[in-house]
């Protein structure tokens, strides 16, 4: 088992949100330097969220989006394709607005209200 692995194992062992490096470590059975190296990949891939710097970063789990058959999802670049938006931008105004990324992929239920994301986009 990878570092990672341990790490990631850990947070959904201790409960996805806002877990410390140090119950990390005691869990995982890892050290803080381990944790670091480890980690740092996994969040600039989106498979780990940190707040914090320094010994007050903790750790959590993105929420995943339910993709099942039965649950479809509209996609941002559905949204752009729509209101000929540029892909790149979009993402760009939702960040600047401080809008949560909704998983791995910026796409939302069906049934999720999108006039918001909408009006963000389209200003």
């Amino acid at each position: 088992m990878t570092n990672l692995q341990k790490i990631l194992n850990s947070i959904k062992t201790l409960g996805l949100t806002n877990i410390s490096a140090t119950q990390i470590a005691v869990n995982a059975d890892l050290t803080l330097t381990q944790i670091t190296e480890a980690v740092r990949p996994a969040i600039k891939s989106g498979e780990v969220i940190k707040t914090g710097k320094g010994n007050a970063a903790e750790y959590s789990l993105p929420e995943e989006i339910e993709t099942s058959d039965d649950k479809e999802v509209i996609s941002l670049s559905s949204l752009c394709e729509k209101h000929d938006i540029n892909p790149m931008i979009a993402r760009r105004k939702l960040r600047k607005a401080n809008v949560t990324k909704p998983g791995k992929q910026w796409s939302w239920a069906q049934d999720f209200d999108l006039s918001g994301i909408i009006e963000i986009i389209t200003k």
